[in-house]
């Protein structure tokens, strides 16, 4: 059992390991194999062929990033998921928000710098400055 140990050992030493789009990977992986098993009982054989080569392409991928020894490029891949992931999420955030303060809030896009300013809810017209870009502008609640 020490043998194995210090095999892996030695394999993975210097490696670049897991990260957050590695994991986003293993989860790609698991839907594709379902979908794979999906393609099998329906007897679709295009279909069978199309995600089985995704799916060798994603665990190629997988293996690929996590045994690589170039660091720097496998963070920077990692960095421009974080980024898509979090404009993603952040507007779904937002939608979340949205609905819960659809009575007492209402958002507006700074005409400027494009941000969303959260205003309260108080009908007439309104002069709105941004935080962001500290520029103002009319604002009408109905």
């Amino acid at each position: 059992m020490g043998k194995i140990r210090a095999f892996f050992g030695r394999l993975f030493a210097g490696r670049y390991g897991l990260d957050s789009l590695g994991k986003f990977n293993i989860i790609a992986i698991l839907l594709f194999l379902i979908l794979l098993n999906i393609g099998y009982a329906v007897k679709n054989n295009v279909f069978v062929w199309v995600v089985r080569i995704i799916y060798i392409l994603l665990i190629m991928l997988f293996f690929f990033r996590a045994l690589s020894k170039n660091h720097v490029k496998r963070a920077l891949e990692n960095q421009k998921y974080l980024g898509v992931k979090s404009r993603i999420t952040g507007w779904f955030r937002l939608q979340k928000q949205r609905f819960r303060d659809r009575k007492t809030h209402i958002y507006r896009k700074c005409p400027y710098c494009r941000a969303v300013l959260r205003l309260k809810r108080i009908k007439g017209k309104h002069r709105a400055a941004c935080p962001k870009c500290g520029a103002s502008f009319e604002v009408n609640v109905r």
